[in-house]
């Protein structure tokens, strides 16, 4: 049965769409996520909507996609055929890269206009995309996600591939396009303004805003029941990751207040004073919507401060949740917190053009 997953990228391949689109984004739209938030972006800077495909456009069932898998076998087992010698050596994972290679290929090769949007949270399916693309000559658009997505942030290459056009965020975002596609024609994405943060008072209310990785292990609900006694608040009010599998669980404590799985990051900042987060991408989101956040590393397994968000002095974090108090939250957001400081490093500070005026003929 494992060898069957070698195809599963075949599955999510079309098999034909209509000529009118000339931008493909390989995802949902839905208000949560990541392509959501591009398509809107899209829209608004004046790209056609229209000529957006994504995924809810497919509307794939299990009967398609066993179809696209079947109408691409016999062109994989021709190359099985030729190059068996070579693809005898290659593990299941190179296998699986390979074919989802092949079936987007063959895509991009039917579709000589359309344009891919390369999420910068690059997935196995999105570098499958991307070098397809690119082999059949079709342009790429890579879309900075997130504000910590740049190349000398971490190990990880958030452009490890040619693109013809770029949407960046922020100054080392830019950095990161003319350091490898010199030619790409470049354009800042909305300018973000930083709110004013909200006071802290004696009632204020606390929310956490959680990762994927978040698993409400009884460690995990011992941590927040500590900082509900340390806050000195009654409930605290829980935002899980949109893709969770908690969402309908019954197991989690009463004085844990569940946000619906359909509310956006900006309708949790309503609704909080200060909010808990771990290593997420909320975490700088929050602070831009007015939200003081309290960084600590009990959500998942990656350590305290992996986004260095807290070394750079925009988060205030505790290694030790028992030097957790509102008090010390506080001191940090009222003495040492640089709102312009913040502001700076979410936006590209160059004279670039903006997203609308892009010329992607």
């Amino acid at each position: 049965m494992r060898y069957l997953r070698v195809l599963t990228p075949l599955a999510q391949v079309p098999i034909s769409i209509d000529h009118k689109y000339r931008w493909y984004l390989d995802g949902t739209i839905d208000a949560n996520s990541k392509t959501g938030a591009a398509f809107k972006e899209l829209a608004t800077a004046g790209i056609d909507a229209d000529t957006i495909w994504y995924k809810e456009l497919a509307c794939v069932n299990i009967f398609k996609r066993v179809n696209r898998i079947a109408l691409r076998l016999p062109r994989l087992f021709i190359l099985l055929l030729i190059r068996f010698r070579t693809i005898k050596n290659l593990d299941l994972v190179a296998l699986q890269v390979l074919v989802g290679y092949i079936g987007y290929r063959s895509f991009f090769k039917k579709y000589q206009n359309l344009k891919a949007i390369i999420i910068s949270d690059i997935s196995p399916y999105l570098h499958m995309q991307w070098i397809a693309a690119l082999a059949e000559g079709n342009k790429v658009m890579w879309w900075q996600d997130d504000y910590h997505h740049y190349n000398g942030f971490s190990d990880d290459n958030y452009l490890p591939y040619q693109c013809h056009y770029a949407a960046v965020l922020n100054e080392f975002g830019l950095k990161t396009v003319k350091e490898n596609n010199i030619y790409a024609q470049t354009a800042r994405r909305s300018y973000t303004v930083v709110k004013t943060l909200r006071e802290i008072g004696d009632e204020s209310k606390v929310g956490i805003a959680t990762n994927v990785l978040f698993q409400a292990s009884p460690a995990q609900i011992e941590t927040m029941q500590k900082v509900k006694e340390f806050l000195n608040v009654s409930d605290l009010y829980l935002r899980l990751h949109p893709n969770s599998q908690l969402h309908n669980s019954r197991d989690l404590p009463k004085w844990l207040k569940v946000a619906s799985k359909s509310e956006t990051l900006t309708e949790f900042a309503k609704k909080v004073d200060v909010a808990i987060v771990g290593n997420t991408s909320a975490q700088l989101k929050l602070l831009c919507l007015g939200v003081p956040v309290v960084h600590l590393n009990i959500f998942d397994h990656f350590g305290y401060d992996l986004y260095q968000y807290c070394r750079l002095g925009f988060s205030f974090g505790v290694r030790e949740i028992d030097s957790l108090s509102m008090e010390s939250v506080k001191l940090f957001y009222t003495k040492y917190f640089e709102q312009i400081s913040l502001e700076e490093f979410v936006n590209v500070q160059s004279e670039i053009a903006e997203l609308q005026n892009i010329n992607t003929k």
